[in-house]
């Protein structure tokens, strides 16, 4: 019999551009600009806290390892609990709708984690963050691949992927500065707040989107 070997990454042939070409073909892209642009604010603001909260866990409340592996055992299964239900309330509700509301919510959970002091307390907080980030992470993927032309998917995804972790970069190293200042609460309310700059800036800028089956 004949075997057939499965096609491999590097025999899918790919859109080769250069950065002239990719900075030309994003003109006109103002839905995917105006999507990358909030998702920089949302992921600089995320990554202002994010680093530190397994060191608030360790060092400032004394969790053993076990405790905070447990803690996120809790968030894992949540989200699991929910996904298959987000993916049908996805489908009526619409991305842009669904990742709205996760970041209206959001930004509650530093600020409940600015408060916590016992593990039990991080545990109603992780089944929370659980629920609320598997909306967002959904609805946020389905709508960045509603905003690319389809042509052009590997491209624009690169372009999101290099704005965002550039983000994260500057998010980790500003709440750095702020935690090592103003301490841990300082930190939180701070990702907190811009978490909801971020999450007014997609309300105002980033429309319904239409299914992108446009070739440029």
């Amino acid at each position: 019999h004949i075997k057939m070997e499965p096609a491999t990454f590097s025999q899918v042939e790919r859109p080769k551009m250069n950065l002239p070409q990719i900075i030309k073909s994003l003109k006109g892209q103002s839905f995917f600009l105006k999507l990358v642009f909030t998702a920089a604010v949302w992921n600089f603001a995320i990554n202002i806290s994010g680093p530190f909260f397994s060191v608030r866990m360790l060092q400032d409340l004394r969790f053993t390892a076990a405790t905070i592996g447990l803690l996120a055992v809790v968030q894992g299964v949540s989200t699991l609990l929910v996904q298959n239900q987000l993916g049908a309330f996805s489908d009526r509700l619409g991305a842009r709708k669904l990742q709205l509301f996760g970041m209206i919510l959001i930004p509650l959970l530093p600020l409940a984690w600015a408060i916590a002091t016992q593990a039990w307390q991080i545990a109603i907080i992780n089944t929370f963050a659980g629920v609320v980030w598997a909306a967002f992470n959904l609805a946020s993927f389905n709508l960045l691949l509603e905003s690319m032309p389809s042509n052009q998917v590997p491209v624009y995804t690169a372009v999101y992927q290099v704005v965002v972790a550039l983000s994260l970069a500057l998010g980790a190293l500003v709440g750095s500065v702020v935690i090592a200042h103003w301490g841990f609460v300082a930190v939180m309310i701070a990702s907190a707040a811009i978490r909801w700059v971020a999450t007014g800036l997609f309300g105002k800028l980033v429309p319904q989107a239409k299914q992108s089956t446009a070739q440029v």
